[in-house]
Order: structure tokens, then C-alpha cells, then sequence
């Protein structure tokens, strides 16, 4: 199985802004191997003895829990039928978002509404959880059905997507046609439409442009323009005028457009696609898109199939903004591209397409459409299942879940026929509350509770240095369109615990989009509920992993919660659980009907239970997996099993700080500064990586870290100390990262900022340094200067120009300073860029000198300025790239008075 590597380093981008991935989930990996349940016993009958040589231990019994809320949480209640079947109607649509159905603030009860009631389900669902990871049973429900579409418009080329999404359309969208859709009976066709060069016009692309500024007002009825409010994509039927003009872009201007009764020369169909102001939360903003589409008409040519799975994958993965936006309403005259009663698009619609010979790959309703992410062994769009191992999946074996929960026959994976099972969850009925019982007197706005964006493939997909997707590599990174062999995605979805009173209510930025917003009113933490499971013929490692799931023994001195209900991603639904174990003697139980206790009052049915240790069970679960792993595991003790200890830091209370497991914001705001903290894709480290700690894995030892002894230098007054992190980044290699002694926070450093004499800093350096904000408000370093060294450096005796080690110790760097041995470097790697000072031995032209460096070599300096002059004996500072020790390439930087 495919391990995740955690990312080493924070991305920087040019202005200094450093980029770190958080998220209020993390998930725990998958299992190498998913450990069977022993033969699932008959249920017609109990099981007391040894049956075909196997030494069935069976249980029965109930576990009595007591459960107390330790943040808000919330469980929705139900609604009466004729109530459930009006949400969702146009009427309910209409209404402010408090007082639609489906927004119903009461919480789930079964009488009077001051009694809360958590359902048994929910309570089933929370245990069934648990007992997945703790028992490594099987992956199951994963939907194929759901393909992983994606857009890279405009994307930098260190973007992952950047190169796939060039291949799919070509470069600049050179391989993108336009048609009509047609539909053939049951089949669906697209009709090309002319192309420009078909009309004999200087356009190489399959339609034209048309700049907005160019409609007037009353030229299209109904026309939209991109920063009107109400803004909805919509395609219209013109007419047009155009010239030619000598340009290298547009080089076809259309001087008129409109509509009948005009009458033009030229027809066709103007799309107005998307505005991509969808995302955005400032009510100011204004679209970035200028320009609208236009479709010349039909051509004369045979129509082109879309392959019925073309046609399924598009309406399946149509995204929430296509279906509101494209839907056909009778009540509007835009024309549309999708009837959401007949669920199917509509007859007649321009669309943009991708063909193969006959075929049609991909397409879609405007230009820069989303492709999906193909398989390279079968050519089909990919899915979550694509990146889930076999192993994973399981077998037509039942696993520990299956044998407690039972099954039905309804995946391709797993056990078949039915089975049902052995537990049975009551509801958890209201107790009491140490003080109020709701968190608030009226019902509240929670934040808004966003869906998984299948666009942030960084923190859903393994990255593994070993198979080439470096996290502290933007463009390496894996993603749906990575063969699955090298990839998986990062398994099972938990979410951070906040403590017991995080913030929840929506911000007044969000309560301006109502249609995503709900209405709840959540229990207040500390209030107490009980609830009782009831087990029937259970192995004693099958109780052990209930108990497990149930009681959380975790690292002594820790603490661990559970979470249920709404809400978990801003931390509410946390509750504390304190089972109590009963065991029924079954023969005790049918041998006296009833507990004649001598008083008529207490007289009762023998129910023939006695508490019992649970400990006991939990112990024979631990050592039962221990043994099923066998080779799969190096470990001794379950709970140096990494799942084990990945999920008991993600159920760790209170959880980490709130600020390290917020969402990422796309306009996140850092003092004057604001930017897309998703630009970088920051990889997503495993919940150790997070809570800041180390998980050993057990196949390897666990290394204890030097402490890193800082030298002792006198630092100047006014500096401060600290050791570059890492420097050439950037594709002018013009900046990096210090890592001051005191605090945590890192500093942007640029070269222009480094001190005078001081050409070049490397990583590892200790260096003294002032602070001043930056651009972004920041603070950044100022007059770096190179640490005088208390242990100074050894200087070869074949140094061009050797020192002391006086000399050395109380000189800045220079770049010229040759180095031990043992610090030269790797030159498994091909390319070292180092800056270097050389003298002029005369020009080769005018943006060429030919140089020699101190060591003796010489070399060839290009890209000098013009407005610089050179003369044989000057001095030069070059940034010099070498290969295997040999200069491969120099670039002029300045020159040294």
C-alpha cells in the first residue's frame, strides 16, 4: 500500500507569501490488508459449546452507555409526511431560508420538544465508524458512478493539471470545435457548425469572439451583461456584420450584431457563457470576462456520435452551479442547455467539443469546458474507485463489520446473499444538563457546510516521494489524472475536534448567500443522555472491538471523543462515552423465568446478567488482529499500528489549535494582503504531521532527533540571528526562507536585501539579520550578513586564495569560498546554480564576455546589459550553472566596482 510522504517545507511564492494547507478533516490510510471475521455463526440458535472442533465462546448480553455532549451538537428532527413532500418546490425556493421546511430548527425528538432523543442510527453509524478502522475491515459504498472532471484555465505551468489539461484541448484550445446538439431518436449526435476558414476568413479557431463592449443595450432582447446581478449563462440567435483587419489577434472584428427585424449578412448563434464571479464572496467584484462566443451556422457535414458513456458522465457530474444555471424555466426566454425534468440536455444547444475522428471525446456548454480525467488502461473517466487498492475492497469474505452489522448483497465487492446482525442500538434519551440545555434561547445560522471540492486534489491524493509526487513539488504532484498505480487516494474521512465552545455561526459575509445557509438549534456541552446496545452470540474479539470502538483506550493521560450529527467540520458533535459491560448466563436465564427477590414489588424477569471487566475483550481483540495482520504488520502491540494511532490523534481532545484545522480561504486577508490561500496547492500532511508530532512507522526505527546546538556568536544590536532554511527559490532563483532563532514564524528574504559584500547565501547558513515589513505587511529580512562561524570551516590547501582561519573566521562569504570535502555538493544532481566572481578577459560580443573565475576556468558570460561596459581586468558577479562539476551555462549579474 502506498504511503503518504508529508511535506517538508511551507511553498513561497515571489511576493514572500507562504502557503500552508489546512483543513478541519484529515484522514487515516487505508488497510494493507483487511482481516476477515472468524465463520459467522448460525442465528437460529445460541451457541454455548464447541461445534465441528471450533471453539465457539459465544456472548450475549446489552451495554448500558452513558453519553455527555462536550461541544454543540446538533441531529436534525424529523418532519410529518406531508410536510417532507413539499420541500424543494418552487413555493419553498421563494422563501427566506429560516422559514423553508427543510431548514426545520428542532432538534430530533419523539414527544415534547424540550426532550431530546438521539437516534439509535445515528449512534449505530458513529460505533460502525470506529469499528471500520480498529478492525480493518473493508472499504464499501464507493460509488464509480461520479467521475473526477477538471479545468486548468489559465493555469501556471507548474500546476499539475496545467500539462493534461493542454493535451485535452490543445494549446490555447486549438483542438475545441463548435456544434449544435442533435438528438437521433434515443441517440444523441453534435452537428458541426461552419468554422471560420470554411468561410474563407483569416481565423484559425473553430468560432469568434465578440467583446461585450460591442452589444448594445437594446441589440440582443435579453441579453445579460457579465456583471449584472442576476447573471445567468444563456445562448441567442443573431445576426451579424464583421470586417477584416490586419491583427494577429481577432484579426475578424464584428462591427454589428443584434436581431430580427435587422436584417445582416452573416448569422449564427452568441453564447454567453459563465462569469466566474460564482465564488466570489465580495458583492463588488467585477467578472474578469470580456468577451462572449460566437457560433457560426451549421455546417454541411455528417453529425458526430457522443458515446452514451460521454452523455451518462456529463449529466452525472454536472456540477450544483450547471444544474441552477443551464435548467430550462419556462418562464425565462434565455435559452438554456439543460431540461431538468426530462433530465437530458436540450435538442438544438451550441456546444464545444473535443472529437476523434467520428467520435466525440468530451464537451461542453462554453469554450474552456471541464474534461475528465481519463484511465490510460482502458480510456474510460476515472472515478474514487479507480484510486482505491483491490486489497482495500476486500473479498467475498466477511470482515469484523460485517459480522456484527450484518450485509445484503448490494456491491460487487464483499461477502454475498444477506446477513443480519447481531447488534441493536436504542436511542439515547435525555438525562439531564448541568446547566442550560441549548446553546442558545432561538435557533442560529451555522457557517456555511460546504461539499468536498474534488478540485483539491492535494490533500484527497497520496503523495509519495518514492513514485515521483514530491509534496514540496507543485508540479508533481499526484491527481486524478496520475495512473492509479501511483497513487491512492488518502483513505478514511474524520474531523478535527475545536474544544467545547468553537465558532460556529455563519459570518455576516456568509449570511449573504441565503441559498447556502441553514437554521439549527444545538444542544449546549454537558448535557448527559444514556443508551443501551444489545449483543447476541459474539465472539469474544468481536465484543472486544464494540468495547474498543465504544471506550477509546488510547495513550494513558490522553483523552478521546466521539463525534455525531451535523456539523463536525466546525467542531461540533464531540461527546464523551462511559460504557458499562453486562453479561447474560444464558442457561441461568432460561432455567428461571422470574428474580423472586421475596418483596412483590421488586419481583422481576431473570434477565441473568452480571457486570463484567471489559478489558478483558479489548484485549483479546488487540492480540486476534495482531495475528490476523501477521507479515502485513511489524508490529507487537495494537497501538503501534499506524491506523490506530492516526485515528485516536484525529478523536484527541480538545484537538489542535483551531487555527491549524480551519478551512483554506480563497480570498484569505493577512494584514494588507489578500490571496487565494489554495494558489500553491499546499499538500495536506497526515494528522500526525498536523498535531506536529512523528508516527514510526513500525517497519522502521524510531530515530531519535538531534538537538541542534546554536553556535556562540555574539549578534550585533538591532539583528537578529537565524539559519537559512532554504535559498534559490523561484525561477530567478531570487529569494528563500530564514528560520529565526526566537519565535516560529519564518522570514522572507530576497537578494536584493542581502548585504553589501555578500553575493549569495546557502541553505544551512547561520546568518545575522534586521526585520522591516514588507509588501504584504509582513515582516521580511533586511542586511543579511553571514554569521561568523565559533567552529570555522576548513579551508583545502589548493585554495586559490587560502587564508587563516582567522581570516576566514571574521570575513562575509564570498561566493568564491571554496568548501570541505564533506560539504561539497551532490552531484548525483545534475544542476548547482551558484553565484561566482570572475574577471573579463575580453568581449566576445556585445552581450558576451569571455571570463575565468578564481579557480582558474574559463568561461563564457552572456545576457550583459547594454547598458553596461566591460573592459578587459574588470571584476564580475555571475550566476553560474554547472553539470557534473562542468559549467554548462553563465549569466551576467553585476558588476563589481
Amino acid at each position: 500500500m502506498l504511503k503518504h510522504d508529508n511535506p517538508e517545507r511551507s511553498r513561497i511564492d515571489r511576493r514572500g507569501r507562504v502557503y500552508k494547507a489546512r483543513a478541519p478533516y484529515n484522514f487515516v490510510p487505508l488497510p494493507d490488508k483487511v482481516v476477515s471475521a472468524s465463520t459467522v455463526l448460525d442465528q437460529d440458535r445460541f451457541h454455548t459449546e464447541a461445534r465441528n472442533s471450533d471453539p465457539v465462546e459465544v456472548l450475549s448480553g446489552y451495554i448500558d452507555c452513558d453519553l455527555e455532549t462536550c461541544s454543540p451538537v446538533y441531529v436534525r428532527g424529523m418532519l410529518p409526511w406531508d410536510k417532507f413532500r413539499q420541500q424543494g418546490n418552487d413555493d419553498e425556493k421563494k422563501k427566506n431560508y429560516k422559514d423553508q421546511i427543510k431548514n426545520n430548527p428542532d432538534f430530533f425528538h419523539i414527544h415534547a420538544k424540550d426532550k431530546p432523543v438521539i437516534p439509535g442510527s445515528t449512534l449505530r453509524g458513529m460505533v460502525r465508524n470506529v469499528i471500520e478502522i480498529i478492525a480493518h475491515g473493508r472499504l464499501r459504498w464507493v460509488s464509480d458512478a461520479q467521475k473526477f472532471n477538471y479545468r486548468a484555465v489559465a493555469a501556471p505551468r507548474t500546476d499539475p493539471l496545467s500539462e493534461p489539461y493542454s493535451l485535452a484541448l490543445g494549446k490555447f484550445g486549438s483542438r475545441v470545435k463548435a456544434g449544435y446538439l442533435l438528438k437521433m431518436g434515443s441517440l444523441w449526435y453534435i452537428q458541426p457548425a461552419k468554422t471560420p476558414e470554411q468561410m474563407r476568413w483569416p481565423e484559425r479557431s473553430g468560432f469568434l469572439t465578440v467583446p461585450e463592449r460591442k452589444i448594445g443595450g437594446r441589440d440582443i432582447a435579453n441579453f445579460m451583461r457579465f456583471n449584472n446581478p442576476g447573471y445567468k449563462p444563456a445562448w441567442h440567435a443573431v445576426g451579424f456584420e464583421m470586417q477584416i483587419r490586419r491583427a494577429r489577434l481577432r484579426p475578424v472584428d464584428i462591427v454589428q450584431i443584434g436581431q430580427p427585424p435587422q436584417r445582416f449578412t452573416y448569422q449564427g448563434v452568441l453564447v454567453c457563457s459563465g462569469n466566474m464571479l460564482e465564488t466570489q464572496t465580495n458583492s463588488k467584484a467585477q467578472s474578469p470576462r470580456k468577451n462572449h462566443t460566437l457560433i457560426l451556422p451549421r455546417a454541411e457535414a455528417n453529425p458526430l456520435a457522443i458515446p452514451q458513456q460521454v452523455m451518462d458522465d456529463y449529466l452525472i457530474n454536472m456540477t450544483t452551479f450547471q444544474k441552477e444555471n443551464l435548467v430550462l424555466n419556462p418562464k425565462e426566454k434565455n435559452n438554456k442547455w439543460y431540461n431538468k425534468d426530462q433530465h437530458e440536455l436540450i435538442n438544438g444547444a451550441p456546444v464545444f467539443y473535443v472529437n476523434d475522428g467520428k467520435n466525440i471525446l468530451y464537451f461542453g456548454h462554453c469554450p474552456n469546458f471541464r474534461v475528465p480525467a481519463l484511465n490510460p488502461k482502458n480510456g474510460q473517466a476515472m472515478s474514487t474507485k479507480d484510486f482505491i487498492p483491490e486489497v482495500a475492497l476486500g473479498s467475498e469474505e466477511p470482515d469484523i463489520v460485517d459480522a456484527l452489522f450484518g450485509w445484503t448483497d448490494d456491491d460487487c465487492f464483499g461477502p454475498k446473499k444477506q446477513y443480519a446482525g447481531r447488534l441493536s442500538f436504542g436511542d439515547a434519551h435525555f438525562v439531564s444538563a448541568q446547566e442550560k440545555m441549548w446553546q442558545t434561547e432561538t435557533a442560529i445560522t451555522p457557517s456555511v457546510l460546504a461539499s468536498p471540492s474534488p478540485s483539491t486534489f492535494q490533500h484527497y491524493f497520496v503523495q509519495n516521494r518514492t513514485e515521483n509526487h514530491d509534496p514540496d513539488i507543485k508540479a508533481n504532484l499526484a491527481n486524478y489524472t496520475t495512473p492509479p498505480g501511483e497513487t491512492a487516494i488518502r483513505g478514511q474521512k474524520f474531523y478535527w475536534h475545536k474544544g467545547t465552545k468553537p465558532k460556529i455561526e455563519a459570518t455576516e459575509k456568509e449570511l449573504k448567500h441565503q441559498t447556502q445557509l441553514t437554521h439549527m438549534r444545538p444542544l449546549n456541552s454537558g448535557v448527559r443522555f444514556s443508551f443501551r446496545i444489545h449483543f447476541e452470540n459474539l465472539r469474544q474479539q468481536e465484543l472486544g472491538a464494540l468495547l474498543w470502538a465504544l471506550a477509546l483506550p488510547g495513550q494513558s493521560g490522553r483523552t478521546y471523543r466521539h463525534k455525531l450529527g451535523m456539523g463536525k467540520p466546525l467542531g461540533m458533535g464531540a461527546v464523551a462515552l462511559t460504557p458499562r459491560l453486562y453479561v447474560c448466563d444464558r442457561k441461568r436465564r432460561y432455567r428461571q423465568l422470574f428474580s423472586f427477590s421475596g418483596d412483590s414489588l421488586t419481583d422481576a424477569w431473570e434477565e441473568a446478567t452480571t457486570t463484567a471487566a471489559p478489558e478483558q475483550y479489548m484485549q483479546t481483540f488487540e492480540t486476534f488482529m495482531i495475528e490476523s495482520l501477521g507479515k502485513n504488520t511489524q508490529a507487537t502491540r495494537f497501538s503501534q499500528l499506524e491506523r490506530i494511532r492516526l485515528l485516536l490523534l484525529m478523536l484527541s481532545w480538545p484537538g489542535p489549535n483551531p487555527r491549524e484545522t480551519r478551512y483554506m480561504e480563497i480570498e484569505h486577508s493577512e494584514g494588507r494582503d489578500t490571496y487565494n490561500e489554495y494558489a500553491e496547492r499546499p499538500v495536506l500532511p497526515d494528522p500526525a504531521g498536523v498535531m506536529g508530532s512523528k508516527v514510526a512507522r513500525p517497519s522502521e526505527p524510531e530515530i531519535q532527533e538531534e538537538t541542534e546546538l546554536q553556535e556562540d556568536v555574539q549578534v550585533p544590536t538591532g539583528y537578529k540571528s537565524g539559519k537559512v532554511l532554504e535559498f534559490n527559490l523561484g525561477p530567478f532563483k531570487d529569494y528563500g526562507f530564514i528560520q529565526p532563532d526566537a519565535g516560529s514564524e519564518s522570514v522572507f528574504v530576497h537578494k536584493n536585501h542581502l548585504a553589501p559584500g555578500v553575493y549569495q547565501i546557502i541553505n544551512e547558513d547561520r546568518v545575522h539579520f534586521r526585520t522591516a515589513p514588507g509588501i504584504s505587511g509582513r515582516q521580511e529580512a533586511r542586511d543579511v550578513k553571514i554569521a561568523p562561524s565559533a567552529s570555522p570551516r576548513e579551508i583545502p590547501e589548493d585554495a586559490t586564495e587560502a587564508q587563516s582561519s582567522e581570516d576566514h573566521d571574521n570575513r562575509e562569504r564570498e561566493p568564491n569560498v571554496e568548501i570541505d570535502q564533506e560539504d561539497e555538493p551532490d552531484t548525483s544532481n545534475p544542476r548547482q546554480d551558484l553565484w561566482e566572481e570572475a574577471t573579463v578577459m575580453k568581449m566576445s560580443s556585445k552581450d558576451k564576455a569571455q571570463v575565468k573565475n578564481q579557480a582558474g576556468e574559463v568561461f563564457e558570460c552572456g545576457k550583459i546589459p547594454a547598458t553596461v561596459r566591460l573592459q578587459e581586468g574588470d571584476t564580475v558577479i555571475a550566476e553560474v550553472v554547472r553539470s557534473k562539476n562542468e559549467i554548462i551555462r553563465a549569466v551576467f549579474k553585476q558588476k563589481k566596482e
